[in-house]
């Protein structure tokens, strides 16, 4: 037997049409199926049982068959909808494809049907959740969803606005099946047999008492077979969503399902470590036709292993040595901790040449989050582990330097962020909040989350000594922020005072810079040009320097560097056991082949072209760099 259509009537006080649900998400910056993806995790995740190990999302598309689609059409769409018309549109399409959004060790969509039912406590709602109210948020801790607005997610990802829904659910441990279609459309209004006025919410079910009814048992087994949905073993609760005809144009279908692959991990890669011992408590996968898609490695992402170690940092409390950092984030009035923000800094630039942000509109339909480099991001989340956005803080003060934060809200302040969340739950945004205290916590996470950015990524201010000529400061400066100030000409040792105004990253220190000097009588001299980088060099983090010999062209010059660890009394004489002491790595031509291999002198032709030489950086040390020069007779 067909399923029969329920086209909702308003009520006579009055109620909401379907383009108001619809409208609910306002205008996100995420496309649809981004918003998509996000919206039916959180709602996978809530929807999770205890105890069963991981919660699985799969995303499958497909092209649905000829025979299956006059089955759907003959079946669940013999009626069509008014304003909407999802059989005339899927009658006219030259094929159908589908989205099936599927999670296992979830639930299910279990409890009363209808809205109008009461319920002891402790009973579940999710059918009439998902299908039938509207604004109600979870009634579970620590949960994705806030609003109970952003099912609209399903109808806007689907060209016709139109849904099936599977469900398997368990009550007194026995297994049943619901299966029901559901639209949202223009509100209109109906002629016979008396004039109505109509939301535009619709549903395919079986018709009792005026209200569309699930199908259940086989046939609902039946309906999710034909559409081409995953089969469950008798015992198996959880869903199945199908989108129907979903936006993937302009994109091939394949192109847009791997797409979808990026949005998981770029939102939900914690996920993948968040369980006990680093196990994952959610596993993701996609497919187009029945074949697997590989899903992106976190660690060959842009940007993730940073993030992954600073999650890491964030939730144990514990700073990685050397290159992190681990801040309670606090309010003064009232004293109240907000949260806690892990960081981890890496050398080399590995980023520099990806993207990074939430959303890259490509003019493509569907966007795909991309990672840019240089990366000074800190990944805001609550309770669920979901990132809600990446907040560009400060950038590096370095070049080549890289730098994640992590920053995960108090739980005990996980309702105060949730209600912060606008419906897509993309961001933060405390002018949401009527709750003063409330208001005033979200505030001042953001606004000490930055701070600690900008802390970690600056170098540490010290005084300049008094004996450090100005232009010696203004040619550190020159070097580019890494390089404290040399020695004033003519010093003793040829070598180099303190720094003045930088140290590294709170613990990575810079290279203090040097000029190089000529004996009396000596020609050649040395220039700075540019600026100095961190750079890894075969494995080992290092500092380039570049510099100019200027003197009578062709002749030959022996620039010698002298690289030496800065305490605050002047330099360390032996390092602590086990510690590296910083030495000369290579020397290299302008265009960086390597002209010498180690080595505290290197002999140069004097041209014009620069030279540069690569210098070792111990941990947690600052090191003074200085270069002495002088002609070959």
């Amino acid at each position: 037997m067909p399923l029969q259509i329920e086209s909702e009537v308003f009520p006579p006080s009055g109620g909401t049409a379907a383009v108001g649900v619809l409208n609910q998400l306002g205008r996100p910056s995420s496309d649809r199926m981004m918003l998509l993806i996000r919206e039916a995790v959180q709602n996978s995740w809530d929807a999770r049982t205890l105890g069963d190990g991981p919660v699985k999302f799969h995303a499958a598309g497909y092209v649905l068959s000829d025979e299956a689609r006059e089955r759907l059409l003959d079946e669940v769409f013999a009626e069509d909808a008014p304003q909407l018309a999802p059989r005339d549109n899927l009658g006219k399409a030259q094929q159908i494809q589908i989205l099936a959004l599927s999670d296992f060790g979830t639930v299910g969509l279990g409890g009363p049907t209808r809205g109008d039912v009461a319920v002891a406590a402790g009973v579940p709602t999710h059918f009439v959740d998902f299908l039938r109210n509207l604004g109600l948020p979870p009634d579970r801790a620590n949960s994705g969803g806030t609003y109970g607005f952003g099912k609209a997610a399903y109808y806007l990802a689907s060209a016709i606005q139109t849904i099936c829904v599977y469900s398997r659910y368990s009550v007194d441990g026995e297994t049943h099946s619901r299966f029901i279609a559901a639209g949202l459309g223009a509100q209109f209004e109906s002629d016979l047999p008396t004039p109505r006025k109509h939301t535009g919410r619709h549903w395919w079910g079986r018709m009792c008492d005026e209200v569309a009814e699930p199908v259940t048992g086989t046939e609902a087994d039946d309906l999710n077979r034909l559409l081409g949905g995953p089969e469950r073993r008798d015992d198996q609760t959880g869903t199945t969503v199908f989108i129907l005809m979903p936006w993937f144009e302009p994109l091939e279908p394949e192109q847009a399902m791997e797409r979808i692959g990026h949005v998981l991990l770029h939102y939900f890669w914690p996920k993948l470590i968040d369980g006990n011992n680093g196990t994952a408590t959610m596993s993701f996968s996609t497919s187009w036709q029945g074949d697997d898609i590989p899903f992106p490695k976190p660690e060959q992402a842009p940007g993730l292993p940073l993030m992954m170690r600073a999650f890491r940092s964030a939730v144990s409390g514990q700073a990685e040595p050397t290159v992190g950092r681990v801040n309670d984030i606090q309010s003064q009035r009232p004293r109240r901790q907000l949260g806690r923000v892990g960081f981890v800094k890496a050398f080399g630039g590995a980023a520099a040449d990806q993207t990074f942000s939430d959303s890259v509109d490509d003019g493509e339909g569907l966007s795909a989050p991309k990672l840019r480099g240089p990366i000074h991001h800190v990944a805001l989340m609550r309770a669920p582990n979901f990132v809600v956005r990446y907040l560009e803080t400060a950038a590096s003060s370095y070049d080549g330097m890289d730098y994640a934060g992590v920053f995960v809200a108090d739980a005990g302040l996980d309702d105060a962020f949730a209600s912060a969340e606008p419906p897509t739950h993309d961001d933060w945004v405390y002018n949401l909040l009527t709750n003063s205290s409330d208001r005033s916590f979200v505030k001042n996470s953001i606004s000490r989350l930055k701070e600690a950015a900008k802390a970690f990524a600056a170098p540490l201010a010290q005084d300049a000594p008094p004996h450090v000529s100005a232009p010696m400061v203004e040619f550190s400066r020159l070097l580019g922020g890494l390089i404290p100030a040399v020695a004033p000409p003519g010093s003793q040792d040829g070598g180099s005072a303190a720094p003045d105004a930088t140290r590294g990253p709170s613990d990575r220190a810079g290279v203090e810079g040097a000029i190089g000097r000529s004996g009396d009588g000596m020609r050649t001299r040395v220039e700075a040009r540019g600026k100095a980088a961190l750079v890894p060099y075969q494995g080992v983090p290092a500092t380039r320097v570049e510099f100019l010999l200027k003197g009578a062209a062709g002749s030959k010059a022996t620039v010698s560097a002298d690289a030496r660890i800065v305490t605050p009394d002047g330099f360390e004489a032996e390092p602590p056991r086990g510690a590296a002491l910083p030495r000369v790595l290579a020397w290299l031509s302008f265009d960086g082949s390597v002209l010498q291999a180690g080595g505290k002198r290197c002999l140069l032709e004097v041209k014009e072209q620069t030279f540069s030489v690569v210098v070792s950086m111990p941990d947690d040390a600052v090191v003074s760099l200085s270069l002495d020069v002088g002609d070959e007779q």
